[in-house]
């Protein structure tokens, strides 16, 4: 992630411990929805550091329909807030809604929320459209320091939208992640590796490398981040690199 520069550090900073105190508050009181969006749009302006009356739209309107807000800047819409009551789990029905009005505007990035949590989501514009969470911030479940909530904030932030941070970290979490290290296992240098050190054990045992290739995906590694669709994506990207490495070091031969 990049560096988040002092300013910005210290008003989200100052911000989270802030509005803690004020979520959970407007929490015991089981406030509705329509105070929560109140509490949010707060949230975008002494946190993520948007101007509340050029940057932060409430009930911003799409083809009809009203999505809670919407932050823009130098007119262009970087992200559509869906806000659902403080007292309410954040389910699926609400995700859709909000992918639906970020489908219909064309727009990359979803924020759902209900006050103590925030989830981003990227939007997938393939047939059929989807989407993926790239983060979750809970301000109350005390699961993140305050310097990691600090750090999600600012993929918000209006510092972090002018440097893209939200797709950087978005591209890092598609490198780094269980579905590729699961590939990166399967793969052909990592099984020559796994054989070499196995033959250290005793030389006169016959190992190949497709019996480990097998005991790696049925046995060793989850069922799960070998199979669908995510796991294919990522078997392809860890492939195509290793093409690339090995074209590489040959034309440099």
């Amino acid at each position: 992630m990049s560096s988040i520069p002092q300013k910005a550090n210290e008003r989200i900073t100052k911000g989270i411990r802030r509005f803690t105190k004020i979520v959970a508050n407007a929490k015991s009181k089981d406030v509705n929805e329509s105070d929560t969006a109140l509490i949010i749009a707060d949230m975008l302006v002494e946190i993520l550091g948007y101007d509340r009356y050029d940057e932060v739209t409430t009930e911003y309107l799409i083809r009809g329909t009203y999505c809670d807000l919407a932050v823009v800047e130098d007119d262009e819409l970087l992200f559509l807030v869906e806000v659902k009551a403080i007292g309410k789990d954040l389910n699926d029905s609400h995700l859709r809604q909000a992918v639906n009005y970020a489908a219909n505007e064309g727009i990359d990035w979803v924020v759902l929320t209900n006050g103590p949590v925030w989830r981003a989501y990227k939007m997938k514009f393939e047939k059929p459209i989807s989407f993926d969470m790239v983060f979750e911030a809970d301000l109350l479940e005390g699961k993140l320091k305050t310097s990691e909530l600090v750090e999600l904030f600012y993929l918000l932030s209006k510092e972090g939208a002018k440097k893209s941070a939200i797709e950087a970290f978005d591209h890092a979490q598609g490198i780094v992640n269980k579905y590729t290290i699961a590939a990166a296992i399967l793969s052909e240098p990592v099984v020559k590796c796994i054989r070499r050190e196995l033959r250290k054990l005793d030389k006169g045992v016959k190992i190949a490398e497709e019996a480990i290739e097998e005991l790696l995906k049925h046995e060793v590694v989850k069922r799960d981040l070998v199979d669908g669709d995510k796991a294919k994506e990522a078997s392809k990207m860890v492939k195509k690199a290793a093409r690339k490495a090995l074209k590489a070091k040959h034309e440099n031969a």
